[in-house]
């Protein structure tokens, strides 16, 4: 195994021994991360679990932009991000950075949460498109599974909404 394929699976086997359930066998993912300095492009790299892909709107903080579809809210949250300040083991001083994210393994059943508000409270209201019986996530894959999870790709089962504000509201469910 190349050495992030043996550090994915390390990972895993940690927490699925100490968490194990039929939840977390079926229901939970886990994403790669790399810094890469910009300095001396060292890369650290780390693994988590996770059980639900959050996944923000992008431009809903910007009035007036229109909603984009399911592949642009997941692209906008597997984009890399730039770090200005990265304690760089290396380089022994903060330098910039890059983070980037992509998925080590694909869980069974994969259950995807749109964040619909804004950090100023105000709710998306536009509706998010995507093909229900081809979610494709094979762009976003770190690397060919150690895991043997196959082609990650999902067909939707249900949906749930919510109506209201932040405030409150209801949630209900469409097929």
């Amino acid at each position: 195994f190349p050495s992030h394929d043996r550090l994915a699976l390390e990972t895993w086997v940690k927490f699925f021994s100490k968490e194990y359930s039929p939840i977390v066998s079926n229901f939970y993912g886990q994403t790669r991360s790399v810094i890469k300095c910009n300095n001396c492009k060292n890369e650290s790299e780390s693994f988590e679990p996770w059980m639900n892909m959050e996944c923000s709107i992008p431009g809903s903080d910007v009035a007036g932009t229109p909603v984009p579809n399911m592949d642009m809210c997941l692209a906008h949250n597997f984009a890399d991000e730039h770090i200005d300040e990265y304690n760089c083991e290396k380089c022994k001083s903060k330098q910039k950075a890059v983070r980037s994210h992509s998925i080590s393994k694909t869980p069974n059943i994969m259950i995807i949460t749109l964040k619909r508000f804004t950090n100023f409270g105000a709710k998306v209201r536009g509706r998010v498109d995507w093909d229900l019986n081809n979610v494709d996530l094979t762009r976003l894959l770190a690397f060919s599974s150690p895991f043997g999870d196959g082609v990650p790709q999902y067909e939707t089962y249900a949906v749930c909404e919510h109506h209201g504000s932040m405030i409150g509201g209801q949630y209900r469910d469409w097929e």
